[in-house]
């Protein structure tokens, strides 16, 4: 089996910042932190053991984006796409959301805030 390495890019690091600061308006933030590293264990877990095992993310092909997939966790998606370099499995690790946020009002947002 090829070596699975994985990168996670500074869009992915902004979006879980989000994320964490968006629902520590409800709950402890120290609980939304472990819940948030649970999710993104999990997703290691199986990419590792299977890079493929998610799919496409649809909103994205109708964009005609298709090599991105999606893992689905408790009520979040993680973005993330797959890549060989050097006889290794990249998996390049970049958004962080929830279920009901749009991909392209993120992306969107994101680049007003951050750009």
């Amino acid at each position: 089996m090829s070596v699975v390495k994985l990168e996670y890019t500074k869009t992915f690091e902004d979006t879980v910042n989000s994320a964490i600061s968006h629902y520590s308006q409800w709950n402890e933030e120290i609980a939304v932190i472990e819940r948030i590293e649970a999710i993104i264990d999990a997703f290691e877990a199986s990419v590792t053991q299977n890079p493929f095992s998610h799919s496409l993310c649809q909103e994205l092909v109708e964009l005609g984006v298709t090599q991105i997939r999606h893992a689905i966790k408790e009520d979040f998606r993680i973005l993330y796409e797959v890549s060989y370099v050097s006889g290794e499995v990249l998996i390049t690790v970049l958004l962080f959301l929830s279920q009901r946020q749009s991909i392209q009002n993120q992306l969107i947002n994101h680049c007003l805030v951050y750009k």
